[in-house]
């Protein structure tokens, strides 16, 4: 018969749980995502919306949805955006690799490119 195959990840520890449902019964059945700490990362399922939480989505998830739109409507802006995130992401990363943070003039610049885009 039909499982879903579900996985809760850290940076440090990887859960997989196996049920029935895809949705938010199995979700509750496993009791991770209900009871977890910190900011939960998804792939904009609808289910995961209903968690009480801090959200942030994926970014292999948003470019990929990116292209397909792209694909499906052929304007400029999805290329752009994809180009930003990754742009921004690969930046973000050098900053913590030398152990600084971004400014809040710097994030506020982020948000003012990202609504250009859009």
């Amino acid at each position: 018969t039909l499982h879903w195959l579900h996985i809760a990840a850290t940076a440090t520890h990887t859960w997989y749980g196996v049920h029935a449902k895809r949705g938010m019964e199995a979700i509750a059945a496993h009791g991770i995502l209900p009871n977890r700490l910190g900011v939960l990362v998804h792939d904009c399922w609808a289910p995961y919306w209903t968690l009480d939480c801090i959200h942030a989505l994926c970014n292999a998830h948003l470019l990929r949805e990116l292209v397909y739109v792209q694909e499906l409507t052929g304007q400029a802006w999805p290329e752009r955006m994809g180009k930003f995130l990754c742009q921004t992401n690969a930046l973000c990363e050098a900053v913590r690799q030398k152990g600084m943070v971004l400014s809040g003039a710097d994030v506020a610049a982020f948000g003012t490119l990202y609504d250009q885009i859009l």
